[in-house]
């Protein structure tokens, strides 16, 4: 089991979000009484001082006080330039994952850059797939992505990508969000299953991309 950390300086939207998205009050009581979870202030006593001073912790060069924690969740608009630097050369060394919400965010950036990193919107991290994320985190391995598309988020994405392929080859004129949509897509796909579909990402080579992709969802399927 890893160890996680829950960085959330707003108590009341984490309750709201997942009273929403649950509907509830028991799933939300799991989430507090999740195993291997550490909540920050999670009794809700911090005065907004009280969670500046506990952000500033992040400035630190020396983070060695969160070594004992393998994943990281935490309110991203918080964290300063100098914060999330000293974030990013923590996790890297140590080999360490993160998951960064916050209200500000749109849709879902994944990044291995040397450590996995998660950036998702607060109301897409706290649904569902959080509590199951952190059930199955007592007995088996996870990936952070499971936060963001479910347990099944290997199958997910590649229907996705597959789909958003299917209506870029058949655009009739340059479509910028599908494109986007799909560029932000493919490191995942790409980093899960070793592959390097991003050189694929060209008009005249997409029926190989394509092939590539039916054959991995045969695969993922016959697994379930």
């Amino acid at each position: 089991m890893r160890r996680i950390i829950l960085v959330e300086n707003r108590k009341d939207r984490l309750e709201r979000l997942l009273g929403v998205n649950i509907s509830s009050k028991e799933l939300i009581n799991r989430l507090y009484d999740s195993e291997g979870l550490e909540i920050i202030d999670r009794y809700g006593k911090f005065n907004s001082e009280q969670w500046d001073e506990y952000f500033r912790k992040f400035e630190k060069e020396n983070l060695d006080d969160f070594m004992a924690y393998d994943i990281f969740f935490i309110h991203k608009s918080k964290i300063s330039r100098e914060g999330h630097k000293n974030i990013d050369q923590f996790c890297r060394k140590h080999g360490k994952s993160i998951v960064y919400f916050s209200g500000g965010l749109t849709g879902v950036t994944y990044i291995n850059d040397g450590y996995p990193c998660l950036s998702i919107n607060s109301s897409i991290f706290y649904s569902s797939r959080l509590i199951d994320f952190l059930e199955k985190n007592k007995n088996t391995t996870t990936n952070i992505l499971e936060v963001a598309y479910g347990q099944k988020w290997q199958l997910s994405n590649l229907l996705k990508l597959k789909k958003l392929l299917h209506q870029y080859k058949f655009s009739s004129e340059l479509n910028i969000e599908l494109k986007t949509e799909i560029e932000d897509l493919i490191p995942i796909i790409d980093d899960t299953f070793n592959l390097t579909l991003t050189e694929l990402f060209q008009f005249e080579k997409i029926i190989e991309a394509n092939e590539i992709l039916n054959n991995l969802i045969t695969q993922k399927t016959i697994e379930l």
